[in-house]
């Protein structure tokens, strides 16, 4: 009798366990999506603030700028909702306006050139003058 009431104690047991485990996981998965969720609708809510705020020649470049240079993209995206106050301005941003705004990110982030130089032994050692 007493292995029949551990046996029955196991499976409650084990029944518990993955109820739990099975709650657990549907919360996280839960919450996945509704982070998913708001990441989509911020982004719908960004398009629709572009589409506003630039014309037809701004958002085709922009669109190719983020594809080639998605971290400068982004900036300019920023900078121009700022500029606009998200979207609540009547003037539409045009290309060449655009463009300047892309030349002062690109100018302020701009990386320092490197230069390098390679300085060759003249000496004895020169394998110019070696027949191959």
């Amino acid at each position: 009798m007493e292995d029949a009431e551990l046996a029955r104690i196991r499976a409650e047991r084990m029944a518990q366990l993955q109820t739990a485990n099975a709650r657990d996981g549907g919360e996280d998965t839960s919450r996945e999506e509704q982070a998913e969720e708001y990441r989509n609708r911020a982004e719908q809510m960004k398009n629709q603030a572009l589409q506003q705020i630039l014309t037809q020649e701004a958002r085709a470049r922009l669109a190719m700028i983020e594809m080639t240079k998605p971290e400068l993209a982004e900036l300019a995206i920023q900078s121009v909702l700022r500029m606009t106050g998200g979207g609540r301005s009547a003037v539409k941003i045009s290309d060449e306006d655009l463009r300047g705004i892309l030349e002062r990110l690109s100018s302020s982030t701009q990386k320092k050139e490197t230069k390098v130089t390679f300085n060759r032994r003249r000496a004895g050692l020169d394998s110019d003058d070696e027949d191959w």
